[in-house]
């Protein structure tokens, strides 16, 4: 996550979406005063800065209706205001009502089929959870991803702009030069490559069964973006 003073803009990253890459880019231009959170694995380009700091739990959780209480309480005992992956919601109630309202907040999503496969691969590669195959990952309801650019009840989008993944470099190109980032097309950046293995579709045969779950459980993503499996 990044909130740019410099630029004006706050950067909500969500997972498997190039979220890192666009990071590390972003993060060469920020200014001193600019909020860059810490990634893992650790990017020699990436600069983390201005994260740590107390901030009013009892807001968040008056926000958030108490939604995710225990990684609230645990963010302000480590004294750690901002985080890799920190939602939208948490981040407005961790910053002033004007930097919010008018900084240009953006993200990127991805469809879920396709992303499910990309988190899999990463998971099978760093072997942090006991997962065997795709339907022991689908079985695991931490694997999945939650709508990190919505608010608490996942009701409504509070982002400026959601680019598709799909049309990245494209997107990304309108995105920057309406916040004054330089980009030739390219993030001229890779993270997490490695973990690609066979995470297109052409070469990952998902069931009908495993379609429909996905499809169930990314409802609504899916009805917001149009999301479909190709």
């Amino acid at each position: 996550m990044i909130i740019s003073h410099k630029y004006k803009f706050i950067f909500i990253k969500t997972k498997k979406t190039a979220g890192t890459s666009i990071e590390v880019y972003l993060s060469q231009f920020c200014g001193e005063d600019d909020i860059v959170t810490p990634i893992f694995p650790i990017e020699e380009k990436h600069r983390p800065q201005n994260y740590l700091g107390r901030f009013n739990f009892l807001k968040e959780l008056f926000m958030t209706r108490g939604r995710g209480i225990r990684k609230t309480l645990s963010s302000f005992f480590k004294n750690q205001k901002f985080y890799n992956h920190i939602p939208a919601i948490a981040v407005k109630a961790r910053i002033d009502k004007e930097t919010w309202d008018t900084y240009y907040k953006f993200c990127v999503e991805r469809d879920p089929w396709s992303k499910s496969i990309s988190h899999y691969n990463m998971l099978k590669y760093r072997k942090t959870k006991k997962i065997n195959n795709f339907d022991d990952y689908l079985k695991n309801k931490s694997c999945f991803n939650y709508p990190q650019y919505m608010n608490n009840s996942y009701s409504d989008v509070i982002v400026d702009k959601i680019i598709d993944y799909k049309n990245l470099n494209k997107e990304l190109g309108v995105v920057f030069a309406k916040i004054g980032i330089p980009y030739n097309g390219n993030l001229t950046v890779q993270t997490k490559h490695k973990y690609k293995g066979t995470s297109g579709k052409e070469k990952f045969n998902l069931t009908k069964q495993q379609i429909k779950k996905i499809r169930i459980k990314y409802s609504k993503e899916i009805k917001l973006l149009g999301f479909d499996y190709e």
